[in-house]
C-alpha cells in the first residue's frame, strides 16, 4: 500500500529563533566543533583536483535527537551566512527519482533573500542553465531503463562502460543508447554549471562558502531510493564548495539494504563508497534524553510517586534514568517506555498516584520479555513465590545505582533493596487494602512500600466504604500496560 504523505518540498528555514535554544543534550559545543571541521575540509579542497562534493553522514540511533541537531545546525549556519537548505528525504521517497528533490532543494537556493539581491544578469544566466540542465537530466532519468554508469573512472570504468553501451545496443537500440549518451554529456554540463554558480554565489559579501544541504530521514526511505538519493549527489553534485551532512542511523540503513539487495551484498562497505567521512553524534546521558522526552511529551509526572508524594518532576525523571540505565535501554527503547507511561497516565484517573517504581521495570519487561523472562508477561497470574524467584534470577539488573538509591534513604539512613521493595509491592498487591495496611502496621512490609500502601488506603476509604476490601491498584498495572502498548509510536 502506497505511502500517505503530503507533498513537501524541501525548504530553506527563514530562521527567527536562536540556535540551540531548548538545548537538553549539550549539543551546541559539538555542532560548532563539527562545523568548524567541514569548512576546514572544503577549504582543503578548493583549487585542488577534487572534484566531489564532500560529504558526511552523519550517524546516530534513531531517538538520540538526530532531526534536532540537524534543525538547529542549520541555524547556526544561517547566523555564520552560509546558504542551508534542508531536506526531509522521507517526505519525498516516493518520487520517481531521487535527483527531483534534490533539483529542489537547489531550486530553494535561490529564494534565500540574500541570493534575490545578490542576483544580477551573469548570475541569472548561471542559474537558468542550472535549472535548464537540471529539468533535461530529470526527465532523461525517467527515460532511461538502465542503471546510468556515473563517474567511473581507470581502466576498470572505461570497461564497464564499454559493457553497458554493448548491452544497450542490443537490449534497447541504437535510439536508447543515443539518449543514454546525451545523459552523460549532460552529466558533465551540469555539474559545471554548478560550479559556475558556487563560485558566482562566493563572490557576494553577505554569503559565505561553502553552501550546505543537510539531509534528514534518509535512513526512512525504501532503500532502493535511499540507495539512488546517494548516487545521485556523489555523481551530480561533483563541486567542492558543496557540502552535504546526511542523517542517518547507519547501522539500520545498512539492514534495510541487505534485506532489500539480499545478504550476500557487503551493504556497510557499499554504503559507504558515498561518503567521506562518518560523525557519529556523541550519545546523550541517559537523564538528558528522558527530560527531553518528558518535556516534548508534556508527561503527566504529577499523576506519578516515586519515594512519596514531595517528589519533585526532576526526582522522577532521574528515576526513570536510572531505571533506564539499570535495563542497559537504548534511546528507542526509552522513547517506547515513555510512551507506555504517557498512554497510561492519559487513561489514569484514581486519586492515587501511579507506582513508577512498580509500573516502569513491569513496563520493560512487558517489552522486552525475551530479555527479561517471558515468565514476567504473566505477572498478573503469578504466585509470589514464582516473582521472588524471577527477582533472585535477575537481582544484578534489579538493584538501581547507588545515585538513586541514596535518594531513597529516609531519616534514619535505612538503604531499600530495588528488587525487596520491588517483591514487596509484587506479593501485597493481591491481598486486600485492609490487609495491606495490617501488614504494613506490623512491619511486615518495608518502610516504602508501606508508605505507598497507607495512601493508597486513605484515598479510597475517603472515595468508597468498601475500599479497605479492595485490592491495589497495582493489580491492574499489566492490564493498563498491554492496552498502552497496542498503540505504536513513529518509529
Amino acid at each position: 500500500m502506497e505511502k500517505s504523505r503530503a507533498r513537501s518540498s524541501p525548504t530553506t528555514e527563514l530562521i527567527t529563533e536562536k540556535p540551540w535554544s531548548g538545548d537538553l543534550l549539550g549539543r551546541e559545543d559539538e555542532a560548532s566543533y563539527l562545523i568548524e571541521h567541514l569548512k576546514s575540509r572544503a577549504r582543503r579542497a578548493y583549487g585542488t583536483s577534487k572534484r566531489d562534493a564532500y560529504v558526511l553522514n552523519l550517524n546516530a540511533e534513531w531517538g538520540a535527537g538526530k532531526s534536532y541537531f540537524l534543525a538547529n545546525l542549520a541555524r547556526q549556519l544561517l547566523e555564520q551566512r552560509h546558504l542551508v537548505v534542508k531536506i526531509d528525504a522521507w517526505k519525498d521517497d516516493h518520487a520517481s527519482d531521487a535527483f527531483l528533490p534534490l533539483l529542489a532543494a537547489v531550486k530553494e537556493l535561490f529564494k534565500d533573500e540574500r541570493v534575490k539581491e545578490f542576483s544580477n544578469p551573469e548570475f541569472e544566466k548561471i542559474r537558468d542553465k542550472v535549472l535548464r540542465i537540471g529539468g533535461r537530466l530529470a526527465f532523461g532519468f525517467a527515460r532511461i531503463g538502465v542503471p546510468l554508469l556515473l563517474g567511473a573512472g581507470g581502466a576498470v570504468g572505461m570497461a564497464a562502460a564499454e559493457v553497458v553501451r554493448d548491452v544497450a545496443s542490443q537490449e534497447l537500440g541504437a535510439e536508447s543508447l543515443s539518449d543514454f549518451e546525451r545523459q552523460q554529456a549532460e552529466i558533465d554540463k551540469f555539474c559545471e554549471a554548478l560550479k559556475e554558480l558556487a563560485a558566482q554565489i562566493e563572490t557576494s559579501a553577505d554569503i559565505a562558502a561553502p553552501i550546505f544541504f543537510l539531509v534528514d530521514e534518509l535512513d526512512r526511505c525504501r532503500p532502493s531510493f535511499a540507495v539512488q538519493f546517494l548516487e545521485r549527489i556523489k555523481h551530480l553534485f561533483a563541486v567542492p564548495k558543496i557540502i552535504f551532512v546526511v542523517a542517518t542511523d547507519t547501522d539500520q540503513l545498512i539492514h534495510a539494504i541487505s534485506g532489500t539487495y539480499g545478504p550476500d551484498m557487503d551493504s556497510r562497505r557499499y554504503l559507504h563508497r558515498f561518503f567521506d567521512q562518518s560523525y557519529a553524534l556523541k550519545t546523550p546521558s541517559m537523564h538528558a534524553l528522558v527530560d527531553k522526552i518528558c518535556s516534548q511529551t508534556n508527561v503527566q509526572l504529577e499523576k506519578c510517586w516515586v519515594h512519596d508524594e514531595s517528589d519533585s518532576d526532576e526526582d522522577k525523571v532521574r528515576f526513570l534514568g536510572a531505571t533506564f540505565m539499570a535495563f542497559s535501554l537504548n534511546a528507542r527503547d526509552a522513547y517506547r517506555i515513555i510512551n507506555q507511561l504517557d498512554t497510561v497516565l492519559i487513561g489514569w484517573r484514581n486519586p492515587t498516584p501511579v507506582n513508577l517504581v512498580y509500573l516502569i521495570p513491569l513496563a520493560i519487561c512487558l517489552d522486552q520479555p525475551i530479555r527479561f523472562s517471558k515468565e514476567l508477561i504473566t505477572l498478573r497470574s503469578m504466585n509470589p513465590s514464582g516473582a521472588a524467584s524471577v527477582l533472585r534470577e535477575h537481582r544484578a539488573t534489579w538493584v538501581l545505582s547507588d545515585r538513586l538509591q541514596n535518594q531513597w534513604a529516609d531519616d534514619s539512613q535505612n538503604m531499600v533493596g530495588y528488587s525487596n521493595l520491588l517483591g514487596t509491592l509484587f506479593r501485597f498487591r493481591t491481598l486486600r487494602l485492609s490487609d495491606i495496611r495490617r501488614a504494613a502496621n506490623e512491619g511486615l512490609a518495608s518502610e516504602l512500600a508501606a508508605a505507598y500502601f497507607r495512601i493508597e488506603w486513605h484515598e479510597r476509604k475517603r472515595g468508597e466504604t468498601a475500599a479497605p476490601q479492595t485490592t491495589s491498584h497495582l493489580d491492574e498495572y499489566a492490564q493498563r500496560l498491554e492496552s498502552a502498548g497496542r498503540f505504536s509510536g513513529s518509529l
